[in-house]
């Protein structure tokens, strides 16, 4: 596990949420800066702070507290995209799907939260224990 993401699961979540704020932006200005002539030239600029968001992200979800998580009830759509975390950890283990798939928030059996699950997070051991499932969306 990269040596970054023990040191952000120690910051509070108001503390995460001002870094990602602060490389988004980075990110942004470096958008607007960019002539558009080459992707690899830009993508290698954001490519640090893409990397920092997501382990930020991944203690975001990990470090929230009770009064933090935001659930709302599941409609049609969340419930097509609910999978059981078990099954959810087991295709991140295996690369069956990849951050690069879509993106996914945990959820209970009815309810889907505000918390962002990643599978470099998942494969590196950063699991909510608190929920069920998860609802993955495919990109």
């Amino acid at each position: 596990m990269d040596c970054k993401i023990n040191d952000y699961l120690k910051l509070s979540l108001s503390e995460i949420n001002e870094k990602i704020e602060k490389n988004c932006e980075i990110l942004n200005k470096i958008w607007e800066e960019d002539d558009g002539s080459s992707w690899e030239s830009y993508s290698k600029r954001c490519q640090p702070y893409w990397d920092d968001n997501k382990l930020l992200n991944a203690a975001a979800s990990v470090n929230a507290k009770p009064d933090d998580i935001e659930m709302e009830p599941m409609d049609e759509f969340h419930k097509t995209c609910r999978v059981p975390i078990g099954d959810f950890i087991e295709w991140c283990e295996l690369d069956a799907v990849t951050s690069y798939d879509g993106f996914g928030e945990y959820a209970n059996e009815n309810e889907v939260s505000n918390l962002h699950v990643s599978c470099w997070g998942i494969k590196n051991g950063l699991v909510r224990k608190d929920f069920t499932h998860v609802c993955w969306y495919n990109k």
